[in-house]
């Protein structure tokens, strides 16, 4: 992920989240191009997770804000959960 040429995988994700929200605001981005919701709020986030697996979400990804990514390593890594009824 960069920002005109500055690489920003070493930010925190709130800042990396507040660029990207600042570039769709800035661009009036529209579909195909979705920014997908955030919350800090522990009530909404199960909300989401109870509501959204009814239609088809398969769960949530957690990031600490002040989570940095590490450095590219040629494989993507995912997180399954056991979905619950």
């Amino acid at each position: 992920m960069q920002h005109d040429g500055q690489e920003l995988l070493g930010r925190p994700y709130a800042e990396r989240r507040a660029l990207l929200e600042n570039l769709f605001t800035e661009h009036a981005l529209t579909a195909p191009w979705t920014l997908v919701p955030q919350t800090t709020d522990l009530a909404t986030a199960r909300e989401w997770l109870e509501s959204w697996t009814d239609v088809g979400a398969e769960g949530i990804v957690v990031k600490p804000l002040n989570g940095r990514l590490p450095a590219y390593q040629g494989v993507a890594r995912q997180l399954h959960f056991p979905r619950f009824p």
